[in-house]
């Protein structure tokens, strides 16, 4: 039994050739009233993105424009210009995070399971020598260690205030009952009870 063709750009079945009616229509308006070329990726049949272009969506990489910056590190920072935090780029037709794009385009694909990290703690940075692979508890403990970590009041869900959590202590150990200091702060008897034994606000003496 002969396989069916189907188009290459749509996938519908078609009688003869590679493409149906209405692609082929769409494709010779791109390569001919546009002067759009084909990729020049080999193997790659997707047309250009644009005329003065000769990659496809797919494979179009755009150009990254860097500043240097001043960092903790040896090193300068090469920083994605306009970007806040993390820069992004379109890469395969995903959009990924510039700093993740760099280490691949160096190293190859991040493994499952890791992260791109930033040794420099400057999230628009690229600079391959500030990046290293880590885990997410890597990645946490990398933050608390240089107390980029938000805790206690510096969280905006807290409830309660580092010197709330000095009195808690002071007067629970005074033998205040659990239920009246949670009222008084608004809190349950279960957090009053956390913060009592250090099991939470352990960073407040």
């Amino acid at each position: 039994m002969t396989e069916a063709r189907v188009c290459l750009a749509c996938g519908r079945v078609v009688a003869i050739g590679n493409w149906c009616q209405r692609c082929r229509n769409r494709r010779h308006h791109r390569t001919v009233v546009e002067g759009r070329p084909l990729c020049v990726v080999t193997g790659c049949d997707n047309i250009a993105k644009t005329a003065q272009r000769t990659l496809c969506q797919k494979h179009y990489v755009p150009t990254v424009s860097l500043h240097a910056e001043v960092g903790p590190l040896p090193s300068l920072c090469w920083c994605v210009d306009g970007a806040r935090r993390y820069g992004r780029v379109r890469y395969e037709g995903q959009i990924v995070m510039t700093h993740r794009w760099a280490w691949e385009r160096e190293h190859g694909p991040v493994p499952d399971g890791l992260h791109v990290l930033h040794r420099c703690d400057n999230p628009p940075c690229i600079n391959v020598e500030h990046l290293f692979l880590g885990t997410s508890a890597d990645n946490n403990a990398d933050k608390s260690a240089k107390g980029r970590q938000a805790r206690g009041d510096r969280c905006g869900n807290a409830k309660v205030t580092e010197e709330d959590v000095r009195a808690i202590r002071l007067l629970r150990s005074s033998g205040e009952r659990l239920s009246a200091l949670a009222a008084r702060y608004g809190i349950s008897e279960t957090q009053v009870s956390d913060i009592a034994r250090r099991k939470s606000w352990a960073h407040v003496e």
